[in-house]
């Protein structure tokens, strides 16, 4: 370790906190260093995080090239899924190995353990054992004729609609599904939650839809343009 001289008025620990860059003197600290140093208490039940500079992108190479259209993750693997019959799966999210059963979707979500893909039909293909394998329910989803959009997990819930109809559905296991009714037929974009409120997105039409449990919808006016997301107290 070169140790270099520390300047006048700083102690070794020490953290600058600065706009501006403070030289080759100070080492750039991350979360993990700053509560090594104030939290030692907390410090020593979590443990150290990696150091890396989390500012600058990390290139990451596939194995193979697809129409890749989805990815989820869990604390210990991550999903990628293609239009195609195609999937990769990755321990740490850089490196990435074909998946060892493939199977063609529109969209992939992970949550209360389980990883839930769709193609866009009633089938729903769900794995417990971080994407090694998937088990096929056919009629997982309520029975309409239309498009099915990706599916999302939010707020400890999977939601998939289906578009161009007034018919959604919920489920916590990706497994069973509660049918869901909105109040006008349209095409369905994407869901977010924040604030206690559920923000459900469509196409071009410029209305959007609420909730407080996921279950009773209400149309507002005012919003579209497809995806959302919650984040930093606000919706965008």
């Amino acid at each position: 370790v070169l140790w270099k001289t520390i300047p006048e008025a700083f102690d070794l620990g020490d953290i600058l906190t600065t706009a501006r860059n403070p030289g080759a003197k100070f080492k750039r600290a991350n979360g993990a260093v700053y509560l090594q140093s104030a939290y030692p208490d907390v410090f020593a039940k979590v443990g150290l995080i990696s150091d890396m500079d989390r500012t600058q992108p990390t290139t990451v190479n596939l194995p193979s090239s697809s129409p890749w259209v989805g990815i989820a993750a869990s604390s210990t693997a991550y999903v990628i899924v293609s239009a195609n019959a195609a999937g990769l799966i990755s321990a740490d999210g850089i490196t990435f190995t074909a998946a060892p059963q493939v199977i063609a979707a529109n969209s992939v979500a992970y949550g209360n353990g389980k990883f839930v893909t769709n193609a866009g039909t009633r089938t729903l293909q769900v794995s417990s054992d971080n994407g090694a394998t998937f088990q096929a329910y056919n009629t997982a989803l309520p029975a309409g004729a239309g498009t099915w959009s990706k599916v999302r997990f939010i707020n400890g819930k999977f939601f998939i609609f289906l578009t161009g109809t007034t018919t959604g559905a919920s489920s916590t296991d990706g497994i069973n599904w509660t049918a869901l009714t909105l109040p006008s037929a349209q095409s369905w974009a994407d869901i977010a939650y924040g604030n206690g409120v559920y923000v459900l997105t469509t196409v071009s039409s410029l209305i959007c839809f609420t909730s407080t449990d996921g279950v009773s919808w209400t149309q507002r006016s005012g919003a579209s343009g497809g995806s959302i997301a919650f984040g930093s107290g606000l919706f965008a």
